[in-house]
């Protein structure tokens, strides 16, 4: 088979990425605003022409020579003189979704894209800016970062963005980390079936079982803030009895560890977050930028979420209505192993009145918000 390669960009240094900006004579706060003649005359001296051809290049690519006078842009009211079929069905079905019930949420499930709407999130951006008094520290990089569901080699569903960040190049790798959200760190840590259990405070396994990293690069990135022992170890050695592999492998603490310290990444190219011993997340950087006019120069609020999947929440298996509690495994009562259940149906189908259990099994918890 054919070895194809990814669709990744060149490799991209940070910190050589912000001094660019500062040898080309731009402000080292780039949240201060760039004169025009400023810009032209930057523009004129990387493409050694005249102030002509750049006063020419100005108004062709200027915003306004993208719309013609008199042109309709809006798809939200179509022209009741326009015969294109085409717009005909737009009509239709925006009027069914002003006037059928509950069709927005049917249609916004049927989206390619799922994510939150991003000029909502963009439009909030700028109240975040305005709260807290501490300020970011210029200049500094706004990365773009994308982690997706975890991959399995058994359902082979496609790869989906779980969550989508902004980060700043001065931030480690170890706040990243704590934004993250998955639903294999939501599941109680211990086996609850003996008895009775308080469903708000028991114990999660991202409390308990909190040794992760992330692979960049050749390099693992462990996070050993309160880790019982570095996840990382097993991979090497595996590594390390393989004659063919390549042994150049490093270790560091993500916690420590920057963005702007990353040397040589790729937008685009898949990186791993693994935890919980073996859920493996992909994760790509898609954008780096300068800190602008338009970002949230509050750092309180980075890692900032700028986009999220919408999930489905996970039913009871018995009774198809209620929302399950438990994960029940080595279960005779149950139609699936292991199995999702709620804490009505949970209890009555393997506990008596008296709170015994009725056959052997295990069971855990899933916390509220999974």
């Amino acid at each position: 088979m054919a070895n194809k390669e990814l669709p990744a960009s060149e490799e991209v240094n940070i910190h050589e990425f912000i001094n660019q900006w500062q040898s080309i004579g731009m402000p080292d706060d780039a949240t201060d605003q760039i004169m025009p003649q400023q810009f032209e005359d930057y523009v004129q001296n990387i493409m050694g022409q005249g102030s002509d051809v750049i006063a020419e290049l100005s108004e062709v690519c200027s915003v306004e020579a993208l719309s013609t006078e008199g042109a309709h842009c809006s798809i939200d009211e179509v022209p009741a003189d326009v015969n294109l079929i085409t717009l005909q069905h737009q009509q239709s079905e925006l009027e069914r979704r002003r006037t059928v019930t509950n069709y927005q949420c049917a249609w916004k499930r049927k989206l390619k894209y799922q994510f939150s709407d991003e000029p909502v999130v963009h439009a909030v951006i700028q109240q975040m800016a305005m709260s807290g008094n501490a300020k970011i520290a210029m200049p500094d990089s706004v990365i773009n970062v994308r982690v997706y569901f975890p991959y399995s080699n058994e359902q082979k569903l496609p790869l989906r963005v779980s969550q989508e960040f902004q980060v700043l190049g001065s931030q480690p790798l170890s706040a990243l980390r704590d934004k993250i959200h998955c639903s294999s760190d939501q599941i109680g840590a211990y086996e609850r079936s003996s008895g009775p259990v308080n469903l708000q405070t028991n114990l999660r396994t991202k409390d308990v079982y909190t040794s992760s990293f992330f692979f960049i690069e050749n390099t693992f990135y462990n996070d050993l803030r309160n880790a019982r022992h570095d996840c990382s170890d097993i991979v090497l050695q595996w590594i390390a009895r393989s004659s063919t592999m390549n042994q150049n492998y490093q270790k560091e603490d993500m916690s420590t560890t920057k963005f702007s310290d990353l040397q040589n990444i790729k937008m685009g190219y898949p990186y791993l977050y693994l935890h919980q011993g073996n859920c493996e997340h992909l994760v790509t950087f898609s954008d780096i930028s300068l800190l602008g006019q338009k970002d949230c120069t509050n750092p309180e609020q980075y890692p900032l979420i700028v986009g999220t999947q919408r999930t489905k929440r996970a039913r009871c298996r018995a009774c198809i209505t209620g929302s399950a509690l438990w994960i029940v495994r080595g279960s005779q009562l149950t139609p699936e192993d292991p199995c999702f259940l709620c804490d009505t149906c949970y209890r009555a189908l393997h506990y008596d009145e008296d709170g015994n259990k009725l056959i052997d099994f295990k069971a855990y918890v899933i916390n509220q918000g999974t």
